[in-house]
């Protein structure tokens, strides 16, 4: 899967306000949580290796 930086950036945010709601969510699971947190350095690290490649 390709992206472009601007898509990385909005699918960054999604991810960020989707794990700040589950914090807020007393009946979400970690696990759910953890799921999320790991989506989110997977796209982080893909973002980074495009600004350091361009």
């Amino acid at each position: 899967m390709t992206c472009n930086v601007h898509e990385l950036k909005i699918k960054i945010k999604q991810k960020n306000l989707l794990l700040s709601s589950i914090g807020r969510d007393e009946n979400a699971g970690e696990g759910e949580a953890l799921k999320i947190q790991c989506e989110l350095d997977r796209l982080l690290y893909q973002y980074y290796k495009l600004i350091v490649n361009n």
